[in-house]
């Protein structure tokens, strides 16, 4: 019987292979504990019922942790989101003028209400005209009034 365990092992593994979908590894999991009761002597009901608790012990504790470990966090798709995030300015942006920003590897028009300089860090403050409005990183937290409108909409939906 050992052997009959070892091959729906065998089975689910690749099962799991192919799908990527972690039921079939948890099937797996469950297999194995079979595969130990039946080494150690006892009857195929003890079998069984060890490979269909152990199994669903998987499903219900292990796989909610593997799957929080394996899927990325979810962030708003498009330039929307980019608010709140850091980017690095790469080509100098004058006042009320244009430059360029690098953020996630990624190169995006910029403007800002003051000059910045190559290298300088930034928060996107908002999208406007195909263009990200930024807020130079010093500027964050202070208590200069031009910046208390900016910063709350900055940070009001900022990804973590």
């Amino acid at each position: 019987m050992v052997w009959l365990w070892l091959l729906l092992f065998a089975g689910l593994v690749i099962t799991e292979l192919l799908l990527g979908e972690m039921t079939a590894l948890m099937l797996a999991c469950g297999a194995l504990a079979a595969t130990t009761t039946a080494a150690i002597g006892l009857s195929w009901p003890w079998q069984a019922a060890s490979f269909g608790v152990f199994s669903l012990l998987m499903v219900l504790f292990l796989r909610p942790v593997l799957r929080k470990l394996i899927e990325s966090p979810r962030h708003a798709a498009g330039a929307e989101g980019f608010l709140g995030q850091n980017g690095e300015v790469i080509e100098a942006i004058s006042a009320h003028g244009r430059g360029r920003i690098k953020i996630y590897g990624e190169i995006w028009n910029a403007s800002c209400y003051e000059a910045l300089d190559v290298g300088q860090f930034v928060t996107i403050a908002a999208i406007r005209d195909n263009c990200f409005e930024v807020v130079p990183r010093h500027a964050l937290h202070t208590n200069d009034v031009r910046f208390t409108e900016l910063e709350s909409q900055t940070f009001e939906g900022e990804h973590t």
